[in-house]
């Protein structure tokens, strides 16, 4: 678990190279009463080595930071593996200019490696509940920082609306739904074909699955989010949310199934293996004009929440009234689900229960977007921010 000053950097960073240095001194005594004098020559050698390389990068470290070198997350990483080469198990890394939301985030939470959770089980007391890090199955394996089970303090408020944090990204962008839904939508209009499980869709009725998921016309859930994003955030939030977000629509499915028409077809959300990564980029990972990725299909930055963040969230298929997703209403994902007569995507009940809905079937739209890494907060007087009765506030 780690703590972050005020300006950001790792106090664990010094905290863990006193431990090192402790557990190198019990160490030694351990090994004099247990060796030949010898061996102790050797390992006092040895130890002491690794205790000056470790003092000495940590050094570097501190220099990198205050100056604002280029290279700081290099640093950082040289770091940490001298650390883990003493047996420690060092903090998840902590990019050093998160930005306001960001770091006041870090200051009033702990994060966690999420490496004993188990994602087929809820989230519980026993089973993850407040921030964690990871960096498997993402994009370059870049790190992020994620909210999951049951935590009252990653309210934010803006644009007058009330939203949750999600996750924060390694470049310090902060993605958020909102809290409620903003109104309730079908997916698709129709859903008598495999072609109505996308946020875009090809031909219906075609004999392939390209001609039946290539990016041609839009959903309706995808009109509607951009409605909604004109009406409500254009004109006066527009320049405070990041146009380089990035919305995964996963559209793999079993090789066993085809895909297309009405042929039965079980799409990422039933197809093992949890990933915020996209398998197919160019045609899945919805962007905006300015991104270099993606399939650059998106006219505003918006869409929804994934089936990967609302497991990673604390949703499984039991009833989890306590994840901080639950709402009390159904409202969806943006991940296919499978094909068998009728289109399905996930979705989440409103007593934080997973499951999948009719893409044709009308439930709440809960929008997902990216707030920008230097956004300001208002200053907050609150013993606790974060809390639905003192959420963080963007100027």
């Amino acid at each position: 678990m780690i703590k972050m000053n005020n300006k950001g950097f790792a106090v664990s960073t010094i905290l863990y190279g006193i431990l090192s240095l402790i557990i190198i001194i019990l160490t030694l005594i351990f090994s004099v009463m247990k060796t030949s004098k010898d061996m102790n020559s050797g390992l006092v050698e040895s130890l002491t080595d690794s205790m000056n390389k470790c003092a000495q990068e940590e050094a570097n470290l501190e220099i990198c930071y205050l100056d604002g070198c280029s290279n700081f997350q290099k640093r950082v990483d040289e770091y940490y593996g001298c650390i883990g080469s003493t047996g420690i198990i060092p903090p998840p890394p902590i990019p050093n200019d998160l930005g306001d939301v960001g770091n006041e985030i870090f200051d009033e939470n702990e994060v966690s490696y999420d490496t004993g959770i188990n994602f087929d089980e809820p989230s519980s007391d026993t089973n993850g509940n407040g921030l964690y890090y990871t960096n498997e199955t993402t994009e370059d394996n870049k790190g992020i920082y994620y909210f999951r089970g049951n935590v009252e303090n990653n309210y934010v408020k803006f644009a007058n609306i009330l939203w949750r944090i999600i996750r924060i990204n390694e470049d310090g962008s902060v993605r958020l739904i909102t809290q409620d839904s903003v109104g309730t939508s079908k997916y698709n209009n129709n859903g008598n074909d495999n072609a109505y499980v996308g946020y875009m869709y090809g031909t219906p009725g075609s004999s392939t699955y390209a001609l039946t998921h290539a990016n041609t016309n839009p959903s309706t859930m995808k009109t509607f989010l951009e409605t909604w994003y004109e009406d409500t955030l254009l004109d006066y939030y527009d320049d405070k949310i990041s146009y380089y977000a990035e919305f995964c629509v996963d559209r793999r499915k079993d090789d066993s199934h085809l895909g297309y028409g009405q042929n039965t077809t079980y799409y990422a959300f039933i197809v093992e293996g949890l990933q915020f990564s996209c398998s197919n980029p160019e045609r899945d990972l919805f962007t905006t004009s300015v991104s270099t990725v993606g399939n650059k299909k998106l006219n505003y930055p918006v869409g929804l929440i994934t089936s990967t963040e609302v497991i990673y969230a604390g949703v499984t298929d039991e009833i989890n009234e306590t994840v901080y997703l639950a709402n009390g209403t159904n409202f969806w994902t943006m991940t296919p689900s499978y094909f068998e007569g009728k289109a399905y995507l996930a979705a989440v009940r409103g007593n934080g229960q997973g499951g999948s809905y009719s893409a044709s079937g009308s439930i709440g739209v809960r929008p997902v977007i990216e707030l920008k890494k230097d956004v300001k907060l208002q200053h907050s007087e609150c013993s606790q921010v974060g809390t639905e009765a003192c959420p963080y506030i963007i100027e």
